[in-house]
């Protein structure tokens, strides 16, 4: 009896552990962290990827967790996406990280927040093939500080 109900986890177990493996083989994941909660202007953050399927729109997300020491009400962020090795798109997005009166939209516990946004202009991919999404940020200091993690996710 007890053998059988172990038998049946382990199977349970693996077949949890190949939908996991198939479902995650149709999206991209990069996560990029900063020492010492600082980012440069110089530093760019790449990830590459492919697209098998041209047809498809994606969801692009970006996630960038900063701390309370972070100075500003918004971040630019400067994308160019390549493709063999050719650029085919640039372009510079604003989001906010505060409200008008200096709260906080991000969610977290404590001193850091964590923001989500989408990325609608790179949802549409129209050839197959190696991608490369470069990213900066637009801001006017050298370094920018209370920056913690950078995300990108491509679904």
């Amino acid at each position: 009896m007890f053998k059988l109900y172990i038998l049946r986890l382990c199977r349970a177990f693996l077949f949890f552990v190949c939908v996991g493996f198939i479902s995650c083989n149709d999206h991209y994941v990069l996560l990029h962290n900063f020492n010492n909660e600082t980012w440069e202007m110089r530093e760019a953050i790449t990830c590459s990827f492919v697209i098998d399927d041209s047809s498809k729109n994606y969801e692009t997300t970006i996630f960038f967790r900063n701390s309370l020491e972070y100075p500003y009400r918004n971040i630019f962020l400067l994308f160019e996406l390549q493709h063999n090795e050719s650029t085919i798109k640039k372009d510079t997005l604003e989001y906010s990280i505060t409200n008008k009166y200096g709260q906080w939209m991000g969610k977290g516990l404590g001193r850091i927040k964590n923001n989500y946004f989408m990325l609608n202009s790179f949802s549409e991919f129209h050839d197959i093939g190696h991608y490369k999404l470069i990213i900066t940020h637009g801001m006017r200091s050298e370094k920018l500080i209370g920056v913690d993690k950078l995300g990108l996710k491509i679904k």
